[in-house]
């Protein structure tokens, strides 16, 4: 049998590198451990000034000396940045930026048979105040772990995340661990630990109501992030299908297919003669100067608006050419009460004329009877 003996050596460069490598990479327990287990008689402060790029290795096996580091290594400094320069303190935990929430649906306002958030406990992770509140509870119902994420009103440049201009939004913010010991997690002002985390070259991810249904109420709300207004613009025939230009132009980047927007779009009915809805059941919809209510759903006030001017009249003759361009606006300049809900935080507003008939009083008032968070949108009054 023959023997073969193999010897190995291992020089301080290696041991700096490796080290180094697990520290810049996020793991900066095992860089201590690696270099105090491997390194006899090397005490933890000398480990942190060869992690900190003061200090280095050199030689090979038993004759190994650790001497100043003079070379100056960017790239390992805005790894160790990558990974420990943004880092946020709140209540003994960490935490870093990794997400935005920009929008909101009906999803996230009620959890499976609750009358709140399904989330809403967790409430004490969130940081906010006034206004801002109800939004940031709202967008833990888009955290990756709503239980240990917490959420804060911050302000997101655009060059930072092209599709969200220069405001203020709410960043979700996920648990991370602790920090190595020796660097200090900023405690007191989150929008520093935000820029920071831009500054390495990151981007959070976006969150919110966008694409969760494809539903009516979505489609509209994609039509508004393309800064489109379909419930107001003629440029929307009856009749689509998919192959048409328009809605081809409306589905691009929306993730809804041109057959489904044309369907969704085309379920309007522009003909029919409208039906009062004596007992004021619907969120949609408009009151007449006479008081009589017509309701619709959502996205179709321009298809009510076409059907009751058809066959109820009321449109003066010199605008009757109105009808066809923009019908919905001209029952609203003659006086009509509009009546939407907002699918984003789920607020009726209602869009007052100028000047209020009493039948239309006497009609407000009962609508309003049971509902809450109406916005009342025009010369403020009480029904």
């Amino acid at each position: 049998m023959t023997t073969t003996t193999v010897g190995f050596t291992v020089t301080g460069e290696f041991v700096t590198e490796f080290a180094r490598d697990s520290f810049s990479g996020g793991d900066w327990r095992r860089a201590i451990t690696f270099l105090t287990q491997s390194i006899e008689g090397l005490s933890v402060e000398q480990a942190i000034d060869i992690l900190t790029g003061k200090k280095k290795i050199t030689g090979k096996n038993d004759e190994i000396d650790l001497v100043d580091d003079n070379e100056p290594n960017p790239e390992y400094d805005e790894m160790v940045d990558y990974h420990y320069g943004s880092i946020y303190e709140l209540k003994g935990s960490f935490y870093q930026p990794y997400a935005y929430v920009d929008s909101y649906c009906q999803d996230d306002l009620v959890g499976p048979g609750e009358g709140v958030n399904k989330h809403h406990p967790y409430c004490e992770h969130r940081i906010g105040f006034d206004r801002k509140v109800d939004s940031i509870w709202r967008a833990l119902y888009y955290a990756d772990h709503a239980a240990t994420d917490f959420a804060i009103c911050l302000t997101l440049a655009k060059d930072h995340n092209e599709e969200a201009a220069t405001r203020d939004v709410v960043v979700l913010f996920k648990e991370v661990q602790m920090p190595p010991f020796w660097m200090t997690a900023n405690s007191a002002y989150p929008q520093e630990v935000l820029d920071k985390y831009f500054e390495s070259d990151r981007e959070l991810k976006r969150k919110g109501g966008w694409g969760r249904v494809a539903s009516r109420e979505n489609l509209y709300s994609k039509l508004l992030e393309k800064n489109l207004q379909p419930e107001h613009s003629s440029e929307i025939p009856q009749g689509l299908v998919g192959d048409n230009d328009l809605v081809r132009t409306l589905a691009e980047g929306t993730g809804i297919s041109p057959d489904s927007i044309a369907s969704l779009l085309g379920e309007q009915d522009f003909e029919s003669r409208p039906q009062r809805d004596k007992n004021l059941t619907s969120d949609y919809g408009y009151v007449l100067r006479d008081g009589s209510f017509y309701g619709c759903r959502f996205f179709e006030h321009k298809a009510l608006a076409t059907r009751i001017f058809k066959h109820l009249g009321g449109c003066p003759e010199d605008r009757k050419g109105e009808i066809e361009k923009d019908p919905d606006k001209l029952g609203e300049s003659l006086g009509w009460i509009k009546i939407t809900k907002s699918q984003f935080d789920a607020t009726c507003r209602v869009f007052l004329p100028e000047k209020l008939t009493a039948p239309q009083k006497d009609t407000m008032a009962k609508w309003m009877v049971d509902r809450t968070g109406v916005q009342i949108v025009g010369e403020y009054m009480e029904f």
